[in-house]
């Protein structure tokens, strides 16, 4: 079973973006965090006997910090998952750019996202 986590903050986004999901994968599993604490939790504690996560969708703004500071924990934690970061405040200005660039993701996507956004980024994740 392929598993994606989800960072979002935003209810309304977070269960638009789940469903779309759900529908272009129906067999992979979505894990949904609101916060960067409760994300870190949820990440660290893995067991890992379940499957790896293949592909983390991460907010840029939450309110209790950027979704960029979860990329190393992913990429630690769960080799070859696929990192992409979205947001609603688009143009990013150069200082979120600058992080973006540091952490480099694989995909970066505007809110909101097309259905055909999310099939391409499940695709090249190899869902």
């Amino acid at each position: 079973m392929k598993r994606i986590f989800v960072l979002e903050d935003d209810i309304a986004c977070a269960v638009l973006i789940i469903a779309t999901l759900k529908h272009l994968a129906p067999t992979a599993l979505v894990v949904h965090a609101e916060s960067i604490a409760q994300a870190k939790s949820l990440l660290i504690t893995e067991d890992r006997e379940t499957p790896l996560f293949g592909l983390a969708i991460l907010d840029f703004n939450v309110p209790d910090g950027n979704g960029t500071e979860l990329v190393g924990l992913i990429r630690e934690r769960f080799p070859g998952c696929s990192v992409c970061m979205h947001s609603g405040q688009i143009p990013w200005d150069l200082a979120a750019m600058t992080e973006m660039q540091r952490v480099a993701p694989d995909e970066m996507l505007a809110k909101p996202a097309k259905m055909d956004d999310y099939r391409k980024i499940l695709r090249r994740a190899g869902m």
